[in-house]
């Protein structure tokens, strides 16, 4: 009997990345989306579960949860009690919903039941005058702006004096965006100017510049994406000072669809953040030749890595084979080692277990295939008794691991005179849970 059984750091690391290549870019950003939370990056985090419920697919109700956690994560509750209640309508079978629940009666905790429905019967008429005199709403939908009320109803008012069409309605919107002191009417304020399409985005480029808010400039860099304002966001990717607002940039721009306008995009001299944030962007966008370069390159060895593994996660095994033959760090080829097994390409891994001197890069390439599945039990049983290197035939018992095959391995451990190697095969024996290694387990322990 086989059980699929991965162990160590390696194989798990490359099964995460095939899997997430296999689920394609929707599903790639609820990870990166996961990947933020687990950096306490909240903002970062909100954005990429945005983009995995926008591209919909079967997460979509996994991410709309997360985005309203991390939003209550940056004290934006109000928001995400509106995606909460929003979460119920639209995915009311979720096995997420008791989750969603939770969260809801969580974040309500500190709110006013009383402040709450006066602030709805204000905003009720408000929505009344409005329809009937545009003219005297203006000044007292500007004066609720100004008092003490949640976020969502001051949005929600801000909606309404923009489309009541008053003379001063885009004034106030714009002086709030540029100047207040309150940073969620200043956000709620740019949010409402997008949705006026692309004059609302013209009046906010234009406070682009002379913003001192860094989450004011992300919220205008996000009216830029809702508006397909490909050119803006091109510009902030090329010039803007700030790495988090450039790396904004390239994620919306990518997001986008703006394959072409990212190829020119990579500056040697940026952050390793900041140029893993382009490499992500040509991954997703299926360009191999940026990635490729930027894996020959002489960029930071972690960046060069991570263009390597997306080669891998790309399916392309030639460049990763020509990488493994002219590349001289070890820790690089083992890097083109380790993404040929996602690509697939045992039969390169096997020519590197024949010919390859170096024990730790022979090693590689045996767990390499046993993650690729396509090694046999006499082949590894083979280089296991062959070998006298220790890591080599750790590797060998590893690929058998990740292949399921208990015989072998119990096989191995009635015959290994070494009492540490024995017992490490052992260990695999016990954590498959399979018949055979309980019955051989029942043998060591009956003597």
């Amino acid at each position: 009997m086989k059980l699929q059984k991965q162990i160590g750091l390696f194989p798990v690391l490359l099964l995460l990345g095939t899997i997430a290549y296999a689920w394609g870019p929707t599903d790639e950003a609820y990870e990166r989306g996961r990947d933020a939370l687990d950096q306490q990056k909240y903002q970062k985090a909100y954005r990429a579960f945005q983009q995995s419920v926008d591209a919909g697919g079967d997460r979509a109700d996994a991410a709309t949860y997360w985005m309203a956690y991390s939003l209550a994560k940056v004290d934006r509750t109000e928001e995400a009690l509106v995606l909460l209640a929003r979460f119920h309508d639209e995915h009311p079978d979720s096995r997420w919903m008791d989750d969603a629940q939770r969260l809801a009666v969580e974040l309500s905790g500190d709110t006013n039941p009383e402040a709450n429905a006066e602030d709805e019967m204000k905003l009720i008429a408000l929505h009344a005058l409005v329809a009937a005199d545009p003219m005297r709403a203006a000044p007292r939908l500007e004066k609720f702006l100004h008092e003490a009320h949640s976020p969502s109803k001051k949005e929600e008012a801000l909606f309404l004096l923009l489309q009541s069409g008053a003379p001063d309605a885009k004034r106030i919107a714009l002086d709030l965006a540029q100047s207040s002191d309150d940073e969620e009417l200043r956000i709620a304020a740019i949010h409402s100017l997008a949705i006026l399409g692309v004059s609302g985005v013209n009046d906010l480029a234009g406070l682009y510049d002379s913003m001192d808010s860094i989450e004011g400039k992300m919220a205008i860099l996000e009216s830029y994406m809702m508006n397909a304002d490909k050119n803006r966001l091109l510009d902030v990717a090329r010039n803007e000072n700030n790495e988090e607002l450039r790396g904004l940039a390239i994620e919306f721009l990518s997001a986008s669809g703006a394959v072409d306008e990212l190829e020119g995009l990579y500056d040697s001299s940026a952050s390793p953040e900041l140029q893993n944030s382009l490499l992500e962007a040509y991954m997703v966008a299926g360009r191999k030749e940026p990635v490729l370069k930027i894996a020959r390159g002489n960029g930071p060895l972690e960046v060069r890595r991570t263009a390597i593994e997306f080669l891998g996660m790309m399916g392309e095994s030639e460049p990763l084979m020509e990488l493994y033959r002219s590349e001289a760090n070890p820790e690089l080829r083992r890097a083109a080692l380790e993404s040929l097994a996602i690509s697939g390409n045992d039969s390169f891994l096997r020519e590197v277990i024949r010919n390859e001197r170096d024990p730790e890069i022979r090693a590689v390439a045996i767990r390499a295939l046993g993650l690729t599945g396509e090694g046999d039990a006499d082949e590894l049983l083979s280089i296991y008794r062959a070998e006298k290197n220790a890591d080599v035939r750790e590797a060998a018992l590893e690929g058998l691991m990740m292949q399921g095959d208990v015989e072998a391995l119990i096989e191995l451990a009635r015959e290994e005179k070494d009492p540490q190697v024995k017992k490490m095969i052992v260990e695999m024996l016990a954590s498959t849970g399979t018949e055979e290694a309980v019955q051989y387990l029942m043998e060591l322990i009956d003597g």
